[in-house]
């Protein structure tokens, strides 16, 4: 017996009086309706309704009173505050117990989430060579999908912002970048950058710097980004109440130019969505065919375009090799086989299968017909015994799909007791299996033809019928 029925037919068993109870117990959902929790329930509500119960004189007087024929009786009913129903408090409250856990539930999904409380909106070239100094964020993250170096697409991650607007990062990786520190450059690789598209700001987390062993100053006027070993790595200039560090390049581009990529890469992506998501060299060969698009002069970039709607929308199963795999090279050293059915119409012989075994080495077809699948075994008994005793050979390789009827017992003792080798394809996979699939579908259409022919009222149908 299950234990909801048992935790049931308890429920059902209870006395009127404990009606409350059993309403508050019946909207908890079954499965935290163990047998445990529900006899803990019951005996503490038994010890709370022995303590109401009256002792001493005064239980002598209410019996007095009932022989009396007083049937005047005092309830003491509470209401509960949090969801207004009686007969319980909120401390014990169901509903109040299910509104919390579906708070935590929510918090700890916010906890995955990362945060941006700073944006910037401002010419921009500057907002591809300033990052801001951020000590709230939760990660490195930038709008500009061309200042990646290296780039690793991502599911969709939500990114809350300042205003409580929500925003989605798409990639993460790394960006290089060269920065002059009193006249000498240096070369720096930010981790684990996030790409957010609708960031009007690039920010730097003071944290994550801190992590990686860098020391971190803020002065009146400037943050300066030290190592380990004390050498400066970068400045950040206040402007206004914001720490701004300027790069001089960015992966190996020098500002110009990356402001003029950024631009083209916007101007790019919005052709691509309005030519139905047209490949990037076919959109770079319209613009000099028609007249109104301005991609400018640069290079297609097929390696740093990435659109989130092809790489769900297009992609595909790659072919399958029609030269791979093993070749016979003498009969009966591969052999074929799959089972078709059940058809529409029962034979005259009452069968409603086939089975077809093919020569790997001849491509010589044997169909075998079958009122069900359990007959697969017996029916290749006889065709094995066919054809090894006519052709002198011995079947050593049997290739088939994963089908019920040739992964039973009776098949596996007999390949083991030959010494037959069993391949399967892969489920779901019938390409791996092509031979016998390619002859199961032309020996269907042959025989669908055939019908045809034969019902058919031309003289051509009449005269070979």
């Amino acid at each position: 017996m299950k234990d909801e029925d048992v935790v049931m037919t308890l429920l059902e068993s209870l006395p009127p009086s404990y009606e409350y109870l059993i309403t508050a117990l019946e909207t908890l959902p079954m499965q935290d309706l163990t047998m445990e929790f529900v006899i803990a329930r019951l005996m503490h509500e038994v010890s709370k309704r022995r303590e109401k119960e009256p002792q001493g004189d005064d239980a002598t007087m209410l019996s007095m009173q009932g022989k009396g024929g007083n049937t005047s009786t005092c309830k003491d009913t509470k209401t509960c505050y949090y969801c207004g129903k009686p007969g319980h408090i909120a401390q014990f409250c169901f509903k109040a117990k299910n509104n919390n856990k579906e708070k935590e539930n929510a918090n700890k999904a916010k906890d995955d989430d990362d945060y941006a409380f700073v944006t910037k909106d401002g010419d921009h070239c500057k907002a591809i060579c300033k990052w801001i100094m951020d000590s709230r964020a939760t990660k490195h993250m930038n709008p500009h999908r061309a200042a990646f170096d290296m780039y690793e697409v991502i599911p969709t991650r939500n990114m809350h912002m300042g205003d409580d607007s929500i925003v989605g990062a798409i990639g993460i990786r790394s960006i290089l970048v060269e920065v002059m520190v009193k006249g000498r450059t240096k070369r720096i690789r930010i981790k684990d950058v996030l790409h957010v598209q609708k960031l009007h700001a690039l920010l730097l987390l003071v944290s994550k710097i801190l992590s990686s062993g860098c020391k971190v100053q803020f002065n009146m006027n400037e943050c300066i980004v030290r190592a380990f070993d004390g050498e400066v790595i970068a400045i950040a200039l206040r402007e206004g109440n914001l720490y701004q560090v300027t790069f001089t390049k960015v992966c190996e581009m020098h500002v110009a130019n990356m402001a003029q990529t950024s631009t083209i890469d916007g101007a790019l992506e919005l052709w691509h969505c309005r030519l139905g998501h047209l490949n990037v060299k076919g959109v770079h060969a319209l613009q000099n065919m028609v007249s109104g698009m301005n991609l400018g002069n640069m290079p297609c970039p097929t390696s740093s375009f990435v659109c989130e709607g092809c790489i769900e929308g297009k992609q595909h199963c790659k072919p399958f090799r029609s030269d791979g795999g093993m070749c016979a090279t003498k009969p009966l050293e591969i052999v074929h086989s799959n089972v078709c059915g059940p058809m529409r119409t029962t034979s005259l012989g009452g069968a409603r299968y086939f089975v077809m075994y093919i020569d790997d080495f001849s491509r010589k077809v044997w169909v075998y017909l079958l009122k069900s699948k359990g007959e697969c075994l017996e029916k290749f008994k006889e065709f094995k015994a066919l054809v090894e005793t006519q052709s002198e050979h011995k079947i050593k390789v049997f290739r088939s799909d994963n089908g019920g009827e040739y992964i039973s017992k009776g098949f596996k003792g007999l390949f083991k007791a030959h010494g037959i080798e069993k391949q399967t394809s892969t489920p779901y996979r019938p390409q791996q299996n092509e031979v016998a699939k390619r002859a199961n579908c032309t020996l269907v259409e042959m025989a669908r033809s055939m019908l045809h022919a034969k019902t058919s009222r031309s003289h051509f149908g009449r005269k070979r019928w």
